[in-house]
């Protein structure tokens, strides 16, 4: 148990070291409609700006979908490779970042109100002890998918919310240009 949690945190550490300068995520719609993600506020035609730290959000959400019995979520990639997923959690809209670095999905401290019976546990991680908890989440929606009663991480100098293996792990995963499309296991896609 504590060599899962110890590399649970080294995942969330590469998480936090490559997001410290970093508070809010952008997500921007070009021209024609297609949607990145960037650390930098968009230019033009803005869909969306995404406060990560908050989970405040405008605009809709262009990439969930559900059609011929199949269900599917599509993550899109910054320009430095990470791949985010817009989702609810609780009723509240956020938006993940996908880390299989990560072993379990895990939220920043500003998120705390929503987690539930969150017990103190201590993350052994390569930067020294961080006091977290560990909890549960009512609901994750992410598109037309629920997940409840999700048991979650919880630290508190994380900034983005990560979409851990735990859930990461309930998807088929397909690459596409400059996404990623999640497919529920159980659902087919063509």
């Amino acid at each position: 148990m504590s060599k899962l949690i110890v590399a649970m945190i080294a995942g969330l550490l590469m998480s936090i070291m490559s997001h410290t300068a970093y508070s809010a995520v952008f997500r921007c719609a070009d021209e024609k409609g297609a949607v990145t993600y960037t650390d930098r506020r968009c230019a033009g035609n803005v869909d969306a700006n995404v406060n990560s730290s908050t989970g405040a959000q405008r605009g809709k959400t262009p990439f969930h979908n559900a059609e011929n019995n199949h269900q599917w979520i599509e993550a899109i990639r910054s320009p430095s490779g990470v791949y985010y997923v817009d989702g609810v959690v609780s009723g509240n809209k956020t938006t993940f970042q996908v880390d299989t670095g990560s072993t379990m999905t895990t939220l920043p401290k500003s998120m705390s109100e929503l987690v539930r019976n969150c017990r103190p546990n201590m993350f052994h991680t390569a930067l020294g002890d961080v006091a977290g908890c560990i909890g549960r989440i009512d609901v994750i929606e992410l598109g037309q998918i629920r997940f409840q009663n999700v048991e979650v991480a919880l630290l508190p100098d994380l900034k983005t919310p990560l979409m851990g293996m735990d859930l990461i792990n309930r998807f088929n995963i397909q690459h596409s240009g400059n996404g990623m499309r999640l497919i529920a296991k159980g659902t087919e896609y063509r």
